[in-house]
């Protein structure tokens, strides 16, 4: 009876003790309230922290002393704060959700969590929408991640401006696909490259799968296949603020800029870039001429000319007014030039070429590359070079192009040779001088000595396009032995095989000959002739 009785009055102790503390606790927050009035008492109550009183997380605060105290510097007293989440949320089970674990060094909680307003967790989850929910975290200035490698990352989203950009309507989980507002897996990554390839373009080609399949085969894609070192969808585009403007200078020049600094230097220099700099929006930047996402390897290039007859379509009009034969003006002495000879040879600051040699197959009009060379002769790609230099000179000579020719007539392709004359340095051939600077001097190119052929070169491409080049010994270009491979290229008075040269001179001899002899002879028998109509009738 008597332990009955001592629990009852225990019972009744730790009642009224708890009655007293509820009252002394709403009286506290009433009394804080009566000054702290940036949210209702009603708002705090219902949030996570609301059953606590104030002195809970605000240690030591007398009323008498907080009323005239210094106030603190807000972020003095934030930081001073977030130790005491701590007491409550054990830091090693924080540790442990991934995304904490990798903000707990960067941010204060209170810079996630309002530590007056939080609601529970699932509360948040269905009422707020998913960007809100992401920028809660990602929208602070100071969030970063660190990979394996020690590079940083800035992972802050600026709202106003992702809204502005063209994916601003797209929800996060659209391109984070195992990213949720209830899942978010914790990944660590050796190096930023590594991350971005995760990405990009696997994300991209969910709406743009055109872009992304050219990509695929275009330069940059190849290379990123072959080496790894090329530019990904992100490095050109900023994910979160994409704005594809037509005359922007930032992603149609200066991104290339970053990769591409040599060439820039001899653009800024060119026609076109001055064109642009006095407002000329038609005047060509990088991707005028290097399509974006089919950026193809141009040095030592066919048809490099296509290009420019975008923007001159009337080029072939404008060359006949000067570029012609004495007495003859025919637009096929352009055409045949604009075939061959790619435009900055003429019209840039270096106005030195050399002679660049395609392999083609003669009957499909295809062609020839390393893949072919690997498949048909049986020759790894490593071997390629020694195959084809065989007396290892580090020159093609005729001699070798020739038992090329003959190996690949075996297995019935007929190599040819299709000539281009490019400039030297790719580089300058971005310096598009002023027509008035244009070369315009057939004897240049047409003389036996003329510097241009000086140089010559094989160059042999892998399906990507990635060249091969061989140094070509000046006789591949005046050699018997060269005529069959080289039967598609020929300039008269610049190959200096004589013979050929003589045969062309009693060529043009005899076409200027046969008639003329024809119709003189005609004129002198006129008389004869008529006089034997007569006898006949």
């Amino acid at each position: 009876m008597l332990v009955k009785k001592r629990i009852c009055l225990l019972l009744l102790i730790f009642a009224i003790f708890g009655f007293s503390s509820e009252c002394l606790s709403k009286e506290e927050k009433k009394t804080c309230f009566q000054c702290h009035t940036a949210f209702s008492q009603a708002d705090y109550n219902s949030s996570v922290h609301g059953q606590f009183t104030c002195t809970v997380c605000h240690k030591g605060l007398k009323l008498e002393e907080h009323i005239k105290e210094r106030r603190p510097k807000k972020d003095e007293w934030r930081k001073t704060l977030n130790g005491e989440c701590l007491v409550c949320h054990d830091l090693k089970i924080l540790s442990e959700k991934p995304n904490h674990r990798s903000v707990l060094n960067q941010l204060l909680c209170s810079e996630c969590h309002d530590p007056h307003l939080s609601k529970p967790l699932r509360t948040v989850r269905k009422s707020i929408e998913e960007r809100d929910y992401c920028l809660k975290c990602h929208g602070k200035k100071g969030l970063k991640m660190r990979f394996k490698n020690g590079e940083l990352i800035s992972l802050y989203v600026d709202e106003k401006e992702f809204l502005k950009s063209a994916h601003g309507k797209k929800p996060c989980t659209f391109c984070h696909e195992e990213f949720s507002k209830g899942r978010h897996p914790r990944k660590l990554y050796e190096s930023k490259r590594d991350f971005v390839k995760e990405l990009s373009p696997k994300a991209c080609a969910r709406c743009h799968a055109d872009e992304c399949r050219r990509y695929e085969r275009c330069v940059h894609g190849a290379s990123v296949k072959k080496k790894g070192i090329a530019p990904l969808c992100s490095d050109c585009h900023r994910p979160h603020y994409v704005r594809i403007e037509k005359h922007d200078m930032e992603l149609h020049l200066l991104k290339c800029v970053e990769c591409h600094k040599d060439v820039y230097d001899a653009y800024k220099e060119s026609v076109h870039f001055k064109a642009f700099e006095r407002g000329n929006k038609n005047a060509p930047l990088c991707t005028g001429c290097h399509k974006p996402h089919d950026v193809l390897i141009t040095s030592f290039n066919l048809k490099n000319n296509e290009v420019c007859f975008e923007c001159h379509k009337k080029v072939e009009k404008a060359h006949v007014k000067w570029f012609y034969n004495p007495p003859f003006r025919s637009s096929s002495f352009v055409k045949f030039h604009l075939e061959s000879i790619t435009c900055n040879v003429c019209h840039g600051t270096e106005k030195k070429g050399a002679v660049y040699l395609h392999p083609y197959d003669k009957r499909t009009r295809t062609p020839i590359t390393l893949e072919k060379i690997e498949e048909t002769l049986g020759v790894k790609r490593e071997n390629i070079g020694i195959y084809l230099d065989a007396d290892r000179d580090g020159y093609l000579s005729a001699n070798e192009t020739w038992r090329l020719f003959g190996s690949l007539i075996d297995r019935k392709i007929t190599l040819t040779l299709l000539g281009w004359m490019d400039v030297r340095d790719p580089v300058l051939s971005h310096l598009t001088e002023p027509k008035e600077k244009a070369l315009r001097n057939c004897e240049v190119c047409h003389r036996a000595d003329s510097p241009f052929f000086k140089d010559a070169f094989v160059v042999i491409r892998d399906n990507y396009g990635w060249p091969m080049v061989f140094r070509a010994h000046k006789d591949l270009l005046s050699t018997k032995s060269a005529l069959s491979p080289l039967s598609e290229f020929y300039v008269f008075g610049s190959t200096r095989l004589k013979i050929v040269d003589l045969l062309l001179v009693i060529a043009i001899i005899g076409a200027i000959l046969v008639p003329s002899s024809h119709i003189l002879l005609r004129i002198v028998t006129r008389k004869w002739r008529r006089e034997g109509a007569r006898h006949e009738r």
